[in-house]
């Protein structure tokens, strides 16, 4: 027995409430025998004249990348300035919330391969790949990440996040610098913290002794401490320090 199938219009219609989003939602909605048999599974047979592709027979009017019509490239790029967009991973996210409008590619370089500049360009930002870059001397640099008064590494990340640096000040001091003046995080800050390589500790006894004396119960307690205190006569990690010596954490805390 011949199906007689609904119109196009009527079915697509139809296909369109369902709010399928893609090829695959389609194939496994065929398969759940909840289709209705005058809904043909393979329509772009069944209505030869008027298929104009899935995404209109869904409703989502998603197009091959190959085959969509995008807007030109300094069209794009204008609309893109507008969002004021600040890096490579806010463009991902962007393409990823469903905001972006069809006729701007998700990867631009590909599709405007003549034109490409790099996405400094594309996001307005101008930003330069660090090795193109030209920075200060270390020693200017160095003068400018003192004055901040920043009293560690996790204060310089978070500074260059929240606010903006000179563009010839690099956010990774230590590779642009690395053979060129770089001694550690506390020289390119000013603090004058040591690293626990440069520090001197107590000897393991007197070390020792006086931890015992802080009646901390384990090495929990132990870290929780020594962080928090930073005594520069104690190591942070006794156990790598005093490798010679150390015995076990309860020797260390309480003998």
């Amino acid at each position: 027995m011949t199906v007689q199938f609904r119109s196009f219009r009527n079915a697509r219609n139809y296909v369109h409430d369902l709010q399928l989003k893609n090829e695959k939602e389609w194939n496994l909605f065929c398969k759940s025998n909840k289709k209705p048999s005058d809904i043909p599974s393979v329509p772009r047979q069944q209505y030869k004249q008027e298929w104009k592709g899935l995404g209109d027979w869904l409703g989502t009017y998603t197009i091959a990348p190959q085959k969509r019509k995008f807007r030109s490239f300094k069209e794009a790029k204008f609309y893109v300035h507008s969002l004021d967009l600040k890096s490579y991973h806010d463009w991902l996210d962007y393409c990823k919330s469903n905001k972006k409008p069809s006729d701007i590619p998700s990867v631009p370089r590909q599709q405007y391969k003549q034109e490409w500049k790099g996405f400094g360009d594309w996001l307005g930002t101008y930003n330069i790949a660090p090795q193109k870059r030209k920075f200060r001397s270390f020693k200017e640099s160095r003068l400018f990440a003192r004055k901040l008064k920043l009293n560690g590494h996790l204060s310089w990340v978070q500074y260059y996040k929240t606010h903006k640096i000179p563009k010839d000040i690099p956010t990774a001091p230590n590779r642009t610098y690395k053979n060129k003046g770089w001694v550690g995080w506390a020289d390119w800050l000013g603090t004058q913290n040591k690293a626990s390589y440069q520090k001197k500790f107590k000897p393991f006894k007197q070390a020792r002794l006086f931890a015992r004396t802080l009646k901390l119960a384990n090495s929990a307690d132990w870290f929780r401490f020594i962080r928090a205190k930073r005594y520069d006569f104690l190591p942070v990690c006794p156990s790598k320090t005093y490798k010679d010596n150390w015995i076990s954490w309860s020797d260390w805390l309480s003998g």
